[in-house]
């Protein structure tokens, strides 16, 4: 198993899940930091992981690994997506940093055989993801997730919880820190050939509706919370309609 980490955050763009994929077939450990955490928080998660790899959405993610070069010896590199590398961010990092696309021409040089040895060597215990808790109540715990945890888990909910097919279609709008989004949006998709769609990153401040307008998934996942707040929102829609319409509300 190679003990080398990638770490990324919260973001509903591509550039998570081919990150969260390519550290998994790799043998490496993915893991994610939520978009929210401070500079602080950023650095413990990277150093308790031993990450030597940070992907980060913009140059404002960027600007909280200011000084890691010195305050985080194991990194060999941060990775830009979304918007282009500030350089001068970039200069006071104290280590390399690639664009998306630079990071992906840096591994095209490398032969599919050599990624098909370090994908023969994972094993089913080997850890695949760490998911890490937000640390409201002290330093961020890491779990580890085995990769056969998450093929059996993601069968499991294919085989016997919802009829499931290639053709079916889900919205990502939940953080990709969580395993429960990681399971329906990646690997159950990955196991089925279905599509997954992008929700915006405002989604669960309102634009979630249009974006389920659009789609029209053919199965959705919610947390408590947002079921809630669907309920909240039809009840509020049977108060405003009056006359024959409130009737059969």
């Amino acid at each position: 198993m190679f003990h080398i980490l990638l770490l990324f955050h919260f973001s509903f763009q591509p550039e998570w899940f081919i990150a969260n994929t390519g550290a998994v077939v790799g043998g490496c450990i993915a893991a994610g930091i939520y978009m929210t955490n401070n500079g602080e928080a950023c650095h413990y998660i990277t150093d308790h992981s031993k990450a030597s790899v940070v992907v980060v959405e913009g140059n404002y993610q960027l600007k909280k690994y200011i000084g890691a070069g010195a305050k985080l010896p194991l990194i060999k590199a941060l990775v830009v997506y979304g918007e282009a590398v500030d350089k001068a961010v970039a200069d006071k990092c104290g280590v390399p940093v690639y664009s998306w696309d630079d990071f992906l021409q840096v591994g095209s040089s490398v032969s599919d055989d050599a990624v098909d040895q370090r994908g023969n060597v994972i094993r089913p215990g080997n850890c695949a993801s760490l998911i890490y808790t937000s640390g409201t109540t002290g330093p961020p715990k890491a779990v580890m997730i085995s990769h056969d945890n998450i093929t059996w888990t993601a069968q499991n909910i294919i085989d016997h919880y919802m009829t499931l097919n290639q053709e079916d279609r889900v919205v990502s709008y939940l953080p990709l820190s969580h395993i429960a989004a990681q399971l329906i949006d990646i690997f159950c998709m990955l196991i089925l050939g279905g599509c997954t769609y992008f929700a915006q990153p405002d989604a669960l401040k309102g634009t979630l509706t249009v974006a389920l307008k659009e789609v029209k998934p053919t199965f959705f996942f919610g947390v408590p919370r947002v079921w809630e707040k669907i309920q909240e929102k039809m009840v509020q829609m049977g108060r405003e309609v009056t006359g024959i319409l409130r009737e059969n509300f």
